[in-house]
């Protein structure tokens, strides 16, 4: 029984209307390359009829009946050639009835069977080129003008250069002129506006939201540079945070710390929303403020026991639930396995911190700056064929650090040239964001972020955010603090009280500067 079989039964028995939607330009795209010239030609030509049924019906058909009445009552222009075809599409519909009758319905994922099918018709594909390229070269040497049929090798080679741009490459791309792709462009936009919110993902600052796009449909590799200890792992880490908030699976996988310390972090990042939630009073004791401890008062052990309590009351709620799942090096250290994790467990949205030091098998030392090169173009192929969001940190080299440090704080601090060793990071990358933080921000508790690279859309403005002195959340500053940062409010000169005599002949001065001081 091929995948092409069992993905047609499932069809006609189940309702799986997304999965076809989703998939409808990959088997549109295989089912016409194969329906005339496969072993299976008569089921691929079922399948166009099962996807003009979903079209037309916007819902899968209900039985295998369904499919040879719609072909028999169906007349329109679209479905001509299929019509055409009606008695050799009704007897493959018996064909395959009498060979599942005995058998018991796949248990197989949709996913899994449409990527089956889709790689059979692209090794079918392959298999008539090579067939075809055989042939043109059988002919002979190719004879001079250009009317002539294709004959030697010169021949053969122009036409599998030509065919390759049609090839059913694994992301459902396309060839050819725009003529050909009308409907492939028209569906391309209208996925774009009839987006479900659930497809976009928020990174939780209010100046990137307003304008970046992130999800399945959306920008989907983004980068997060800056230097050691400028708060690079914070900011990525509450961004994992903020989409797991919204309800998205997410695995983080750190390759610099062990689980147990990044697990704890994401708890106190839960901490910070109970202790903005918790305005109306403690939900622990009476008479008391809602507020975390710091991880490092754990490990210093300047607690109180109403810490305790805030960090226990925290660690049992059923939020707690959603934050990401976390593996460190002993566990996920390699591309491959982080792949098959995301993959098997459906997660929507990858960390690795970081993917530059990942473990590369069998690579011998002079050629790892390649391979992970090499890996990045991977991993941007992985996310526009699986719909993931990857994010990862980027190393900034020296240099820009140097530069950096001769800058002030409200100039552009990075671009692109800083990113350490790798250029293909900031090639495949979709959205490139820059963190920075000098000595005196931090102990301000302040970072700046940039946008350095950003697909499609516009760029937003640099901000500075704030980073919880407890939970190390980060948050945007609001208002001109967002542009200036918290010494902006410390550059406003105090409101200078007028002197005044007492006495009803200056109430209307006293008046306007008690409006002027709060306004």
């Amino acid at each position: 029984m091929s995948a092409l079989d069992t993905l047609i039964w499932k069809l006609t028995h189940e309702d799986h209307l997304a999965a076809v939607e989703k998939n409808r330009s990959r088997l549109e795209s295989a089912a016409n390359w194969t329906k005339e010239s496969s072993d299976d030609d008569e089921m691929w030509l079922c399948l166009n009829v099962i996807l003009l049924y979903v079209k037309k019906h916007r819902q899968c058909p209900p039985s295998l009946a369904s499919v040879n009445d719609f072909i028999d009552a169906e007349d329109s222009n679209e479905a001509w050639e299929l019509t055409r075809s009606r008695e050799l599409i009704r007897g493959a519909l018996v064909s395959l009835k009498n060979r599942m009758a005995d058998r018991k319905t796949s248990s197989k994922d949709i996913a899994v069977l449409i990527d089956s099918v889709y790689r059979d018709a692209r090794r079918e594909f392959h298999r008539l080129l090579g067939l075809r390229y055989a042939d043109i070269v059988s002919n002979g040497p190719s004879p001079a003008g250009k009317d002539h049929v294709p004959s030697g090798p010169d021949d053969a080679m122009a036409f599998i250069r030509q065919m390759w741009g049609f090839d059913l490459i694994e992301e459902g791309g396309i060839g050819g002129s725009y003529d050909a792709n009308r409907r492939v462009v028209a569906k391309y936009l209208a996925d774009i506006y009839n987006a479900k919110g659930s497809d976009r993902i928020l990174l939780g600052f209010p100046e990137l939201d307003n304008v970046v796009m992130v999800g399945g449909m959306y920008n989907k590799l983004i980068g997060v540079m800056g230097f050691s200890n400028e708060g690079k792992s914070l900011f990525v880490r509450t961004l994992a945070f903020n989409m797991a908030m919204q309800g998205k699976k997410v695995l983080y996988v750190t390759l610099e710390e062990d689980a147990k310390s990044c697990l704890a972090k994401f708890l106190f990042l839960l901490g910070d929303h109970f202790e903005m939630e918790a305005n109306s009073g403690c939900p622990v004791h009476e008479n008391c403020t809602f507020t975390m401890p710091s991880f490092a008062d754990y490990k210093f052990q300047r607690l109180q026991e109403q810490d305790i309590d805030h960090t226990d009351h925290v660690n049992d709620s059923p939020e707690a639930a959603l934050l990401p799942t976390v593996y460190d090096r002993k566990t996920l250290n390699d591309w491959d396995s982080i792949e098959a994790k995301a993959l098997n467990e459906k997660f929507d949205v990858i960390f690795v911190d970081y993917v530059g030091i990942l473990n590369i098998p069998n690579v011998k030392p002079k050629d790892l700056d390649f391979a992970i090169d090499g890996m990045y173009k991977h991993i941007h192929e992985f996310c526009l064929k699986h719909d993931k969001v990857v994010v990862t940190p980027l190393q900034v080299n020296r240099e820009g650090k140097k530069q950096a440090e001769k800058k002030d704080k409200t100039d552009e601090i990075y671009n692109l040239t800083h990113v350490s060793k790798h250029s293909s990071a900031y090639q495949e990358a979709d959205i490139i964001l820059a963190v920075y933080s000098d000595p005196e921000m931090k102990q301000r508790g302040e970072m700046k972020i940039e946008t350095k690279k950003l697909r499609d859309d516009d760029y937003p403005m640099p901000f500075f955010a704030s980073v919880a002195p407890n939970t190390k959340h980060v948050t945007q500053l609001p208002g001109p603090e967002a542009k200036c940062g918290k010494a902006y409010l410390d550059s406003i000169p105090d409101p200078k009280m007028p002197d005044f005599k007492l006495g009803d002949e200056n109430l209307a001065e006293r008046n306007d500067w008690i409006d002027e001081a709060l306004m």
